[in-house]
């Protein structure tokens, strides 16, 4: 009976986590069109920082509850969702997405690179301070490199006059983006917190199960974003809001979490991690094969790579279940 409880209070967690983090990303992203932000600061925030608010908020609880293994699953399963699941539906349900003039090859090459640069360092022995430290310097880089590709200091937009209807548009996204905070940092506790209590009734490495069911629960505002983006044929933002968001993920959360705990990942089970990375780069490359074959992911391909996401799920429980 307590483990039909736990299932209940996981799932009701997972769909607050996705509601809340819509909550703030529409907030956020209202706030910056009100104070004038221009739409390539604002895509960027969209792309490389709103939809990793699951994964923030993930880490920083399993932090908390002495759980970070939790986090870094979580990072490797989300990352290969994003790029699989994530990129797949968009291009079925929109008949395609465009990547012609929308992420360049050079952006797109350093992003694979550093998605996968953390499970080497794993692999390789673990991540110190020093690998933490190093991997938030490369998402800096990244962000260099990305600011001249997508002309990101371009001219500021028109912001809202100050006056009592600034702060009428000010005031509602405050308390939205606060409540939407809220609910996402008690959904991820709840989330670590009745993760355990799942593994404990059922036999499942932690690893796997953060990397599966974590991972693909914190690719929810991703997920919602590129359907909605499909449905209003703006497609081919996917590309680069998927790119960012996993970049953030494997760069800036990996690294603060390898500062704050260099010895989480001495206990990483590797079987799970060799296995999620194999698939990560296996579908990298039918992303660079799709890419300069036709500078556009059609509708057969998008169900290419949603059908490397169901392999991986079944090859993963049926090696480790």
């Amino acid at each position: 009976m307590l483990f039909y409880f736990y299932i209940f209070i996981f799932l009701v967690a997972i769909v607050s986590l996705g509601v809340s983090s819509g909550m703030v990303a529409r907030a956020l992203l209202k706030l910056g069109r009100i104070v004038g932000l221009n739409e390539c600061v604002l895509s960027f925030m969209l792309l490389g920082i709103i939809t990793s608010l699951p994964e923030i908020f993930i880490a920083t609880a399993s932090v908390i509850t002495n759980n970070p293994l939790l986090s870094i699953g979580n990072i490797i399963g989300a990352n290969f969702t994003n790029i699989t699941l994530a990129i797949g539906l968009v291009a079925y349900l929109s008949g395609g997405i465009d990547l012609s003039g929308q992420v360049s090859k050079r952006v797109f090459w350093i992003s694979f690179m550093l998605v996968l640069m953390p499970s080497f360092l794993v692999l390789g022995g673990g991540l110190s301070r020093f690998d933490g430290l190093l991997l938030c310097l490369m998402f800096l880089a990244y962000i260099i490199v990305f600011s001249y590709d997508g002309q990101f200091l371009e001219k500021s937009a028109p912001h809202v006059p100050y006056g009592v209807h600034y702060f009428s548009e000010v005031y509602p996204s405050l308390i939205n983006l606060t409540l939407g905070l809220l609910i996402l940092v008690l959904s991820s506790i709840f989330i670590i917190l009745f993760t355990a209590g799942l593994t404990s009734y059922w036999p499942i490495d932690l690893i796997l199960f953060s990397t599966v069911v974590l991972g693909l629960a914190t690719t929810l505002p991703e997920l919602f974003f590129g359907m909605r983006g499909a449905i209003m044929q703006h497609s081919s933002l996917a590309m680069g809001n998927i790119l960012a968001s996993t970049v953030f993920n494997s760069t800036v959360i990996i690294g603060l979490l390898a500062i704050v705990s260099p010895t989480a990942t001495n206990s990483l089970t590797a079987g799970p991690v060799i296995l999620t990375s194999s698939f990560t780069f296996l579908a990298f490359i039918l992303l660079s094969v799709f890419s300069y074959t036709g500078s556009r992911i059609n509708r057969t391909e998008g169900v290419l790579l949603m059908s490397l996401y169901f392999l991986f799920i079944t090859s993963a429980s049926a090696l480790y279940l």
